[in-house]
């Protein structure tokens, strides 16, 4: 998809539509359209891409997320000094949502541009 600012809501429908095909239950589809919607918008607002693809893998265990763009790796900016949590920000705390609901996650320079990657658990009674 492009990478613009309505690619997260549309990430966020195609997750859906994706997890419903899997019978994924309501909690983890949660926290999936929450990790989808963080790491869509970081690549749009913060690589300079032109495009962003997004990737599910679903295992008995796990729900896999990889959103790649084709922007440039850029290092992450130092929190402020009076405010190190970065609690006062307005934004910039997407990757703590995205800890919150993941088992695992990270990011990694890619051929071209950058992956972001998340795993989500299954519970035992969507198995």
């Amino acid at each position: 998809m492009r990478a613009e600012r309505r690619a997260a809501a549309l990430a966020r429908s195609f997750t859906d539509a994706q997890l419903s095909r899997w019978y994924v239950g309501e909690e983890v589809a949660d926290a999936a359209r929450i990790v989808v919607s963080e790491l869509v918008t970081n690549a749009v607002l913060h690589s300079g891409a032109t495009g962003v693809s997004l990737r599910l893998d679903c295992t008995a265990e796990k729900i896999v997320i990889r959103v790649q763009d084709d922007g440039t790796w850029r290092e992450r900016a130092t929190a402020c000094q009076d405010d190190p949590a970065g609690q006062l920000a307005e934004n910039g705390r997407g990757l703590h949502l995205v800890h919150a609901h993941a088992t695992d996650y990270g990011v990694h320079h890619a051929p071209m541009g950058t992956c972001a990657w998340a795993c989500l658990p299954r519970p035992r009674s969507e198995r």
